[in-house]
């Protein structure tokens, strides 16, 4: 009877040792995301000419709370997938971004995800505060898709 408590004991252990645990990767993307205090603003001629497989567009606005508290999940999706998409982040209150925003059909309310593909057409758009399972699922569907 004894062995068999040490037995559980012991696995009891490893157990809670080993749980909740992050990678080495999530460690480190999740520290290069925090570290980014915020959006670099890209140039809008990037948005069709990239030529990457995805191109995730965020309009953004430096004074949009919403904007900012999604933040450190975009810069970790941006670490997660940046080998296979490129994230454009274009400031609404910036005047060489108009003209996209207009090309873009941008209808003024940040955050707003577009989502293009290699050729730059539209291919889903999301507005407001997305959670980052909805942008996983949404970047990994776009993904299948081609």
């Amino acid at each position: 009877m004894s062995r068999l408590l040490i037995i559980c004991i012991i696995l009891g252990s490893l157990l809670v040792g080993c749980a909740g645990q992050p990678t080495p990767a999530a460690t480190e993307s999740q520290g290069q995301a925090a570290s980014r205090s915020n959006f670099v603003a890209s140039d809008p001629e990037m948005v069709r000419s990239t030529g990457r497989p995805q191109v995730i567009v965020f309009f953004t606005f430096a004074a949009c709370d919403v904007c900012q508290s999604m933040r450190p999940v975009i810069h970790a999706l941006e670490d997660q997938y940046g080998t296979q998409a490129d994230f454009i982040y274009l400031d609404t209150a910036a005047d060489n971004t108009k003209a996209m925003q207009k090309d873009l059909a941008y209808a003024g309310q940040p955050p707003t995800f577009i989502f293009l593909s290699a050729d730059g057409n539209e291919m889903d758009r999301l507005v407001g505060l997305q959670s980052r399972d909805t942008l996983v699922a949404k970047i990994d569907g776009l993904f299948a898709v081609g």
